[in-house]
């Protein structure tokens, strides 16, 4: 069939020209009707439509063109510019693959073929990597082996290691830390971190999964546990804070409970350095008032002694009743509290003899002074110590906290809007993230406002 020169002419036909197929054969078909000659070919019309060729029925499907096409045949020789209408097609015929025995046997002797030529070929290219090795190993003088293996046994053996117990640099720790700052292609993985391109499939497919669009990764879900965001140096602080946010909600998608390390290891190594730093003065001050007890009943003592002298001495019996008042308290405090200071302890006897002008309220005023600066040079630095690590603590995350506020505040502006939040699902995400982060941060700042000041009064 081909299609009408430029100029010619077209002749009717006497009648209602008749329909006509376009029938597309297979090569079992044409096989058929070249062995008959063109005889005993039909094609039967009906719910089952059919090509018979002798005593063979072959299978076919039929599609409505369009739009009719027209044949015509030439009239006269080949000189003549003459066609005459003999026919309408108004569908396409497609003749289906016989699926006989015979066809059935010989593509499944073909696949069995080629399956034990493929694994022919695999089985000796995995003997012939495995005797290399056995012979290395064998030679007394063999290097060592990390010189030895090559580029894809090295990538295996990295990458069934977990990345935490690998060095930053590493091939999986570069594409991991890469990726996790958005998705990406593999092309664009290996042209940033240098390495070949088999390296960087062997690492997507282990550590990331395929996007909504074709060639782009996306890291795992389950990967962002082992991203180590505050020791790769490669972030800016805003692909930081989006890596944390990222992680967080990868966090929040596999149902990770709050005081999960993972969770952990996301807050910057400074506050969690002042956490634990910030714990330890709570127990400072219970050690400290052990040595102070031995100077509170040396001044009870001393007291007791001055007060033993202001009996012995004529004239002091005014003193000897102040005295007994003033000796009675010492000794009902000692016992029922150890935490109470040794100056405080001093001040009444020196306000009660500080009255009377006599020389046994000298006497008690020189004894006493000594203990009185000693406790006090004691217990002064750790509360200076104490009150300027609490105040940096508290001034370093009311900082971060000002500063990531501000950030959430124009976002939660911009998102409030339906028609904005619809837009982008990814800022709704950061805007949930950067909620729960500022949340845990108040919670920490009341948390150690309390204990600071206990610890300062």
């Amino acid at each position: 069939m081909s299609f009408l020169p430029e100029q010619s002419t077209l002749e009717p036909s006497g009648g209602v020209p008749p329909n006509a197929v376009y029938i597309r054969l297979t090569n079992d078909a044409v096989d058929s009707i070249l062995a008959g000659d063109g005889k005993g070919v039909r094609l039967s019309l009906g719910p089952r439509m059919e090509l018979k060729v002798g005593d063979r029925a072959f299978s076919t499907s039929s599609v409505a063109e369009a739009c009719p096409i027209d044949l015509y045949t030439r009239k006269g020789g080949a000189a003549t510019s003459q066609f005459a209408n003999i026919g309408s097609v108004t569908h396409r015929i497609t003749v289906q693959k016989s699926m006989d025995s015979g066809a059935l046997a010989s593509s499944l002797k073909s696949q069995t073929r080629s399956l034990a030529r493929e694994k022919e070929a695999n089985k000796a290219t995995l003997l012939d990597a495995s005797s290399k090795q056995q012979q290395q190993q064998s030679k007394p003088g063999s290097p060592a082996p990390a010189a030895s293996t090559n580029k894809h046994r090295t990538l295996q053996i990295s990458a069934s290691r977990p990345l935490s117990s690998q060095a930053l640099s590493s091939g999986p720790n570069r594409v991991v830390h890469l990726l996790a700052l958005g998705p990406t292609t593999s092309q664009t993985i290996a042209s940033r971190t240098n390495l070949p391109q088999a390296d960087v499939d062997a690492i997507l497919d282990q550590y990331a999964h395929r996007g909504n669009e074709d060639g782009v990764f996306v890291l795992a879900d389950n990967r962002y546990k082992e991203l180590r965001v505050w020791d790769w140096r490669h972030y800016s602080a805003d692909e930081r804070r989006r890596v944390i946010a990222d992680s967080t909600a990868a966090f929040d998608r596999l149902a990770l409970p709050p005081d999960h390390p993972a969770r952990k290891n996301l807050i910057d190594p400074k506050l969690r350095k002042q956490q634990s730093s910030g714990a330890t003065p709570k127990a400072s001050p219970q050690p400290s008032p052990k040595p102070s007890t031995p100077t509170t009943t040396t001044t009870t003592t001393t007291t007791n002694s001055g007060n033993g002298g202001a009996v012995k001495r004529p004239g002091a019996i005014l003193k000897t009743g102040t005295n007994k008042k003033t000796s009675s308290k010492p000794s009902t405090l000692v016992p029922d509290s150890t935490k109470q200071s040794p100056v405080r302890n001093a001040k009444p006897p020196a306000a009660t003899t500080s009255s009377p002008s006599s020389s046994g309220t000298g006497a008690t005023k020189r004894k006493t002074s000594p203990s009185d600066a000693a406790s006090a040079a004691s217990t002064t630095p750790p509360t200076k110590k104490q009150r300027s690590t609490v105040d940096e603590d508290l001034f370093e995350l009311a900082r971060k906290f000002r500063q990531a506020y501000g950030e959430y505040a124009k976002l939660y502006n911009r998102m409030s809007s339906s028609a904005e939040r619809k837009k982008s699902k990814a800022d709704v995400q950061k805007l949930l993230s950067m909620h729960r982060e500022l949340q845990s941060w108040k919670n920490k700042l009341w948390s150690i406002a309390p204990s600071s000041s206990k610890s300062l009064v």
